[in-house]
C-alpha cells in the first residue's frame, strides 16, 4: 500500500522534525530527497535502473530454481500484481511509481561518483561488507563542501 509520495512526504517530514540541514543520499536514495535542501548525491541512481537490478537478481534466482522468468515478464506482472523483489514485496502502484521515477534535478545537490569515492561499490560485492578507505574518502568531500558553504 506504500507509494514513492508517501515515502517522499516521510523523508520531508523527518528533514523537517529533526531540523535537517544538510542531505546525503545514497544510489536510488536520491527519489527521496527533499526539496530545497543541500547536501550531496552518493551514485545517484533512478527509479528503473534500481527495478532493473532488482528484476535481474530475480532472473538469476529463478533460473537457478529451475523456472526461468525474463525481465519483461517481471516488469509486466508487476505493474498490475506487484512483485516481490531481493525479499521486498511491492505493490503495483509503488513498482510503477519506482521503475517510471527518474533521479530529480540535482538542484543544491552535489553529486558524488564512485570514482570520487575510489574502489568499487560496495553495492556490488556477492556479500554484504565495509570499506574504511571508501568511508573516509566520503566523509572528507562532504566535510570540504560543509567548509565550503
Amino acid at each position: 500500500q506504500q507509494t514513492l509520495p508517501d515515502w517522499q512526504f516521510a523523508a520531508e517530514a523527518a528533514m523537517l522534525h529533526f531540523k535537517a540541514t544538510h542531505v546525503l543520499t545514497i544510489r536510488s536514495g536520491a527519489l527521496l530527497a527533499p526539496p530545497d535542501l543541500p547536501g550531496w548525491r552518493y551514485a545517484p541512481l533512478g527509479g528503473a535502473q534500481l527495478m532493473r537490478s532488482m528484476a535481474r537478481a530475480r532472473t538469476i534466482a529463478s533460473q537457478e530454481a529451475g523456472h526461468a522468468e525474463t525481465m519483461e515478464t517481471i516488469d509486466a506482472e508487476a505493474r498490475t500484481k506487484g512483485v516481490t523483489l531481493a525479499g521486498w514485496p511491492l505493490g503495483a502502484e509503488l513498482y510503477t511509481q519506482l521503475a517510471d521515477a527518474k533521479t530529480p534535478d540535482a538542484d543544491g545537490l552535489v553529486d558524488i561518483s564512485q570514482g570520487d569515492v575510489g574502489g568499487g561499490g560496495l553495492w556490488l560485492r556477492a556479500e554484504p561488507d565495509e570499506d574504511p578507505e571508501q568511508a573516509d574518502a566520503l566523509a572528507a568531500i562532504i566535510a570540504i563542501g560543509l567548509l565550503g558553504q
